[in-house]
Parts: C-alpha cells; structure tokens; sequence
C-alpha cells in the first residue's frame, strides 16, 4: 500500500498509528487502570489456589465414593467429572488423569486384570482429553 500524505510528513519515532494510541493511552486514568489490574490479579490467585484446593478434595472424594461400583457407572462418571473439569481453566489435565488412573484401574482390575484395566483408564483419558 501507499502512505498517505499524512503518513510520509509524520516526524516522529513512532508511526502515525503508534503515536495515536500513545495519545489514547495519556488519556487513561492510570489509577483506575492498574487498581482494577491488581484486583483482578488477586482474584485470579483466589480462584486458582481455591480451585485447585477443592478439586483435590473433590476428586480424593470421588474416588473413595466410585471404588464399590460398576466399571460402567464409574466410567461414566468419571467422563462426565472431567469433562466439567476440563471446561474449568484453572483447573489441570494431571488430577483428572490421576484420579481416572487411580479410580479406573481400581475398579476394572476385578474385571479386566491390572495390564487391561490400565490401558482402558489410559483410553477413557484419552477419550475425555479428545472430547474436552
């Protein structure tokens, strides 16, 4: 493209561009920005300690509460947790995969052995991660 007449007589550091929004940002109220900024910081530190605190109360639940039932039923709880899970942003892959692990062997190994309960929870997080 072709600068304008505007564009070619600017003298300055900065493009034309550049030195607008240098302009806008003078207008700010730089108090108010950075008050919100902080605010925003500490809520985000509240909601990830908080957050991440509870899923691993949630999910040492879980597991206590899913070891005495089916491989169907905790399979289908299990990807419906950490489906919801996923959908959470402060929350990480490596609980929901560790508490998969640890329900999912548990239970499948009166149904499958150890080695093939192992690679249906390595399949079923497997399937929540492509589906989440």
């Amino acid at each position: 493209e072709h600068m304008t007449d505007e564009e070619y007589e600017h003298k300055g550091v900065f493009t034309l561009a550049v030195d607008s929004q240098i302009k806008y940002y003078k207008t700010w109220d730089h108090a108010k920005v950075l008050s919100y900024a902080v605010y925003w910081g500490i809520a985000y530190l509240f909601l990830s300690v908080l957050g991440s605190r509870f899923v691993t109360v949630f999910l040492s639940w879980l597991i206590e509460t899913t070891q005495n039932l089916h491989i169907s039923l905790v399979t289908g709880i299990i990807v419906a947790v950490g489906m919801v899970l996923f959908l959470l942003p402060p929350i990480p892959g490596i609980p929901i995969y560790l508490a998969g692990g640890i329900v999912l062997v548990n239970v499948g190994r009166d149904y499958f052995g150890v080695y093939a309960s192992i690679v249906y929870a390595c399949f079923v997080s497997l399937i929540i991660k492509l589906l989440g």
